[in-house]
């Protein structure tokens, strides 16, 4: 299930990831392509689908994709992501930002971010939440539970600030995906970067969601699309992530998962909300 967005707070603009990252001063990241698609003609002149469809096919793909990511023990990838956010005239504005993730199961998390709202890095040591933005220096940090899931609900739990994307990196991402489903359908096959790819459509109480699939052996997910229903104080909210260099066998130093307060750094309390 991809959880509702909050308002956003200094943890919240800090976490704003859908859930990805970037490294400062590393090389460009471009965008992916994502030429049209012409849907069958059956489903073209059916706008939506039944309120109980739940196809089979688009579930045994999602799954699939899961378990790849699932039997991965470390991993890292790079993504871009647009926000869609209305503006008090009723316009909507685009933030963007770049990111890079490193994840080393089950007790360790590295994700530098760099947007138009907020510069800024997270790392889970297996023992301590550490956050820090990058222009501020400023940083929190806090003791953690001891693993990947027990941090992601933390964030959303204690902090509210739920990461859009996190089901990714959960330890069993199809059962957090498919927590809630209404409806499940494959909307076709596409290309992506030039890599052929599965387009599947979800639904759920509080947002509908699409996400795009290689069809490779190890089949990792190339864009996410996320409507939210209902966001409290800020109305609907549309999330777009794009994901790119996924290295499903990354080999990372116990080090890089390491806190260092930098120079300048001035430490502030995080607040339960």
């Amino acid at each position: 299930m991809l959880k509702n967005y909050r308002a956003l707070g200094w943890v919240g603009a800090l976490l704003m990831l859908a859930l990805a990252s970037f490294t400062p001063g590393g090389p460009p990241l471009t965008r992916l392509a994502h030429p049209a698609f012409t849907p069958p003609p059956a489903l073209a002149a059916q706008a939506s689908p039944p309120p109980a469809l739940m196809e089979p096919l688009a579930l045994q793909i999602l799954k699939s994709m899961s378990d790849t990511l699932k039997r991965s023990t470390s991993f890292t990838f790079m993504a871009v992501t647009i926000r869609d956010v209305p503006a008090i005239t009723g316009q909507s504005l685009e933030f963007y930002a770049r990111n890079s993730v490193a994840v080393t199961r089950p007790n360790k998390l590295l994700v530098h971010h760099q947007g138009d709202i907020v510069d800024g890095s997270i790392w889970y040591d297996g023992q301590r939440l550490s956050l820090l933005d990058s222009l501020t220096k400023f940083y929190a940090r806090v003791t953690a539970p001891a693993t990947i899931d027990g941090v992601l609900d933390l964030l959303e739990n204690k902090f509210h600030e739920p990461l859009p994307v996190a089901a990714v990196l959960y330890a069993d991402p199809y059962a957090r995906l498919t927590k809630g489903l209404k409806t499940a359908f494959v909307v076709g096959d596409t290309s992506v970067d030039g890599v052929r790819a599965h387009h599947l459509a979800f639904t759920e109480a509080q947002a509908d969601w699409q996400i795009w699939v290689q069809d490779t052996p190890r089949p990792v997910p190339t864009r996410l699309v996320v409507n939210y229903k209902n966001v409290p104080r800020i109305g609907s909210l549309r999330v777009a992530v794009d994901f790119a260099n996924w290295n499903l066998n990354a080999q990372l130093p116990a080090a890089s998962y390491l806190f260092v307060i930098p120079p300048g750094g001035k430490q502030i309390p995080i607040k339960a909300r």
